[in-house]
């Protein structure tokens, strides 16, 4: 029982697997960038909680359960359209290449079409779903404040998700990690500038945290398009 285990250990790790089509190479070449994605997405966020943290504590408080809110709804949407990425890898494993890119373009529009339910929906939903919390009022403002500059994001980045996902369906990761390393790279300043009033911009505190990701999410839009 042991030797055999041994053996099919051995067999899992050895040269061959490593460097054959499907290997551990391959594996890794494919995931490091989006390691890279993952890591920047929390730099951002840890940045965005660290300015409202240093702003205001009641601005952190707001931010956590506005953002929880903001994911959970938008989740249903975002993930529906990052399937474009599945239906790319299909046709890209059978050579079809128009199909990938009409499989693109008609995430897009369904991304474009779930940005106006977004628009419509969730500044309605967030208000209701507000009013009912046993939070303070100044924190009740903090949070709707911040949703609502937020909510523009949410329809930026069902846009974007078939352009990215077409290109980590393909294997070109690296495209989509130097996307959002750009985004990162631009977020962060904007949260500082935005939230603190720098460089002749009003101190706007919670919404300008939730303003600057947005403006974020139009370069990263843009970036993936082109």
């Amino acid at each position: 029982m042991l030797l055999k285990l041994w053996k099919k250990t051995a067999a899992a790790f050895s040269p061959l697997e490593f460097v054959r089509p499907g290997g551990y190479n391959e594996i890794w070449r494919v995931t490091w960038p989006l390691i890279i994605l993952n890591a920047s997405n929390v730099v951002m966020m840890l940045c965005n909680r660290g300015f409202l943290a240093y702003n205001q504590t009641e601005d952190l408080t707001a931010a956590v359960t506005a953002g929880q809110l903001f994911f959970c709804i938008n989740s249903f949407f975002l993930i529906t359209t990052s399937f474009t990425g599945t239906i790319v890898a299909q046709h890209f494993g059978n050579r079809d290449r128009e199909s990938c890119v009409k499989a693109v373009w008609n995430g897009f529009y369904f991304g474009i079409a779930v940005t106006a339910v977004v628009l419509c929906l969730m500044p309605l939903l967030g208000s209701c779903l507000f009013r009912q919390g046993n939070l303070s009022e100044a924190i009740r403002e903090r949070e709707l404040a911040y949703f609502l500059t937020l909510t523009p994001s949410a329809g930026l980045v069902c846009m974007e998700a078939p352009f990215l996902s077409y290109f980590t369906a393909t294997g070109r990761t690296k495209i989509v990690a130097a996307v959002k390393i750009g985004t990162c790279l631009i977020s962060v300043p904007l949260n500082y500038i935005m939230i603190f009033g720098k460089l002749g911009c009003p101190a706007l505190g919670i919404a300008g945290a939730g303003a600057a990701a947005s403006t974020a999410g139009c370069f990263s839009l843009l970036a993936a398009i082109l």
